[in-house]
């Protein structure tokens, strides 16, 4: 009905946002038994997405409402019996990767139980580790969100973070003046696996739960900007307005499979060697 527009406005934890109308039409959907579905779904139709709240310009869509709220599309699937209330993705460094809806049994995914949060995939404090070593940051309250585009953690532990890493990264290296990031070092690169070398890992453990870590190796945390440099992909979340929140981003889950299962209410993840099909 053109006579009535159904508008949204969808604001993320990084401080992005997407806004536009909600249209409904039948949505094509194949399913693991190779049958196909085509229920009636409602979903978005942005407008030009911007952020005028955001230092660093994140990049939204506005098509799927992926998130635990009623009128996204995982809600509405389980709520006509297509498919359970889990959804996941698999984002590939090299670009592209799937996305999924229901269940995928797969051998060595780690789980972490959500906490109450009615907003966020709450997953409870954590310590960082660099190089499977402690650091000074401990307890750092993590939320996923794969509607940020990069990580962020908190003024202190995001400053100790850095000092950490320009201690440990390769000594060749030297700061670039590069507008892609805050902080970027020199190159030229061609691909974070070039650059990856100069880096140690990251990990998030997981302080009351078992042997539960979330690993990031250095392509989890760098880009390469245009001009070949490599640059740090955790910024400084109480720049933008997340106060003492610490996100894990999309950035950090490149290669690995997310899955979010609302009706266990757990998170689980595992790294793979490829996100194709």
């Amino acid at each position: 009905d053109s006579s009535y527009a159904c508008e949204y406005e969808v604001n993320y934890a990084d401080g992005g946002s997407s806004s536009g109308i909600l249209v409904k039409d039948w949505v094509h959907l194949l399913l693991r038994n190779g049958d196909w579905v085509s229920p009636w779904i409602a979903f978005g139709c942005g407008y030009p997405q911007n952020d005028e709240h955001s230092i660093h310009q994140p990049i939204n869509d506005g098509v799927l409402g992926l998130g635990k709220g009623a009128p996204g599309i995982l809600k509405q699937l389980s709520h006509i019996g297509v498919v359970r209330n889990v959804v996941g993705h698999c984002l590939s460094t090299q670009g592209g990767g799937y996305l999924f809806f229901g269940d995928i049994p797969l051998p060595g995914i780690v789980w972490k139980q959500i906490l109450s949060d009615a907003e966020h995939y709450f997953l409870g404090s954590a310590d960082i580790l660099l190089n499977g070593q402690a650091t000074d940051s401990r307890d750092l309250g993590i939320i996923f969100d794969s509607g940020s585009t990069y990580t962020y953690l908190n003024s202190k532990d995001y400053g100790a973070l850095l000092d950490l890493v320009n201690k440990t990264a390769s000594a060749a290296l030297g700061a670039a003046d590069d507008n892609t990031l805050p902080v970027c070092w020199g190159g030229p690169f061609r691909s974070v696996d070039e650059a990856a070398s100069h880096f140690l890992p990251l990990a998030f453990n997981f302080t009351h739960a078992n042997n539960v870590q979330f690993q990031m190796d250095p392509k989890s945390y760098l880009i390469i900007s245009e001009n070949g440099n490599v640059c740090l992909g955790i910024l400084n979340g109480t720049e933008v307005g997340l106060e003492d929140m610490n996100l894990i981003g999309d950035i950090s889950m490149h290669d690995k499979l997310v899955i979010y299962d609302n009706e266990k209410g757990m998170v689980g993840w595992v790294t793979v060697e490829t996100c194709s099909l």
